[in-house]
């Protein structure tokens, strides 16, 4: 009996953070953890990849970033009617920066310092809901 080849889908993120220790780590972990991961410096490099590129099954998104920062970001993606599941991975930790990422559709919200097997955790489940 033969058995049919049994394919997976490799899930694409994308992370958007202008620490390049951060980026590099997270792309790193991730793709240690079997992901695909594209990267870009702030809002706008993360706007243009989602436009031009094949677009990711998550963004991993922090606040403050030159350029464009996160919140506009969220703004612009939900203007141009792009859907993609967001986790907002930040240290702004306060309540209204919370509300208001939730307010512009952030899927989960995250503060820095983090765990990252937890993120991954919380990541696993936001893209088996997707």
């Amino acid at each position: 009996m033969e058995m049919a080849a049994v394919t997976t889908k490799t899930n694409r993120l994308l992370i958007i953070d202008d620490s390049p220790d951060i980026r590099d780590t997270l792309r790193d972990f991730f793709e240690m953890n079997g992901y695909r991961v594209q990267t870009a410096m702030d809002g706008e490099e993360g706007l243009a990849t989602l436009l031009e590129e094949e677009t990711p099954d998550l963004v991993i998104l922090d606040v403050h970033m030159p350029r464009l920062d996160g919140f506009t970001f969220l703004k612009e993606m939900k203007r141009q009617g792009i859907r993609v599941p967001v986790v907002m991975l930040t240290a702004r930790g306060d309540q209204d920066s919370m509300l208001s990422g939730f307010d512009l559709g952030v899927t989960d919200y995250i503060t820095k310092p983090f765990n990252p097997d937890v993120l991954l955790a919380k990541i696993r489940a936001i893209l088996r809901r997707s």
